[in-house]
């Protein structure tokens, strides 16, 4: 099959979509085949929200664009550094670029299966990051589909399976088709929900923001994590260089 009846197109999205989202903190990850995949570093919620609404309004305008023949589905989720995740750098990686391996980034492309040209997959941590951020607002649409298995994922009863739409004013069919079947969704209500998820679940916690490496060391529920992950890494780097990282969080972004 000749290439050239697609790969004008294909090249278009890339660039064109790259241009759009890139920078303000946000920076290209990688290429994983039809995929795109973002991060920026993040240090409050906040952040994160005005990180999250760019990338629904992106989605919007490529999707509504009549130049870009690939409409597109989004996923974004966070991942807390140096516990649970790790960075990896040179010299463990043998170029400039970085990757991140970890359960959290396990989360992030399981829950991407499940989004839709119409929704954008939230991982629960981040949703309700964001909904301490916007509990009234009807600046984001919310969207609940109960609790599911994830391959890999083992929490009792099932991860939650939170959405946000993709557009913020048109009305869409699944939307339509959610008001028949009644399912509008109260962000106080789903809020309510995460915070008791979080509180009975034995693996997944809320994410907290460190300044620092002392005030991490400093907290009941993050200090012998922290101090375990240190160890780990410095036997990796064999060296005293853990300190950069202490406390970071991600937010990760994948588009395809």
């Amino acid at each position: 099959m000749c290439i050239s009846s697609w790969v004008s197109n294909a090249v278009l999205f890339y660039t064109s979509f790259e241009d759009e989202f890139v920078g303000d903190g946000v920076q290209l990850w990688k290429y994983n085949g039809d995929e795109i995949l973002f991060y920026a570093k993040i240090t409050s919620w906040s952040e994160a929200l005005k990180h999250v609404k760019k990338f629904r309004d992106v989605i919007e305008k490529n999707n509504n664009s009549s130049e870009n023949k690939y409409p597109v589905k989004g996923t974004i989720w966070t991942a807390g550094f140096p516990i649970r995740n790790f960075i990896l750098r040179q010299p463990v990686v043998k170029n400039s670029l970085i990757d991140f391996i970890g359960p959290d980034i396990d989360l992030g492309f399981r829950i991407a299966s499940l989004a839709n040209r119409e929704r954008i997959a939230i991982s629960p941590e981040l949703a309700l990051g964001l909904l301490n951020e916007t509990s009234n607002s009807r600046d984001i649409d919310w969207h609940f589909y109960g609790r599911k298995d994830l391959k890999g994922i083992v929490e009792d009863g099932g991860i939650p399976v939170v959405f946000i739409s993709s557009t913020k004013d048109a009305e869409t069919l699944l939307d339509k088709e959610e008001d028949l079947l009644g399912k509008e969704i109260k962000p106080p209500v789903l809020k309510d929900f995460l915070n008791a998820f979080f509180l009975q679940s034995q693996i997944w916690k809320k994410r907290e923001f460190f300044l620092n490496a002392e005030e991490m060391k400093q907290n009941p529920n993050y200090a012998e994590a922290y101090s375990k992950a240190c160890a780990t890494i410095d036997n990796i780097w064999l060296d005293d260089s853990v300190g950069e990282s202490a406390g970071e969080h991600e937010i990760v972004i994948e588009l395809k």
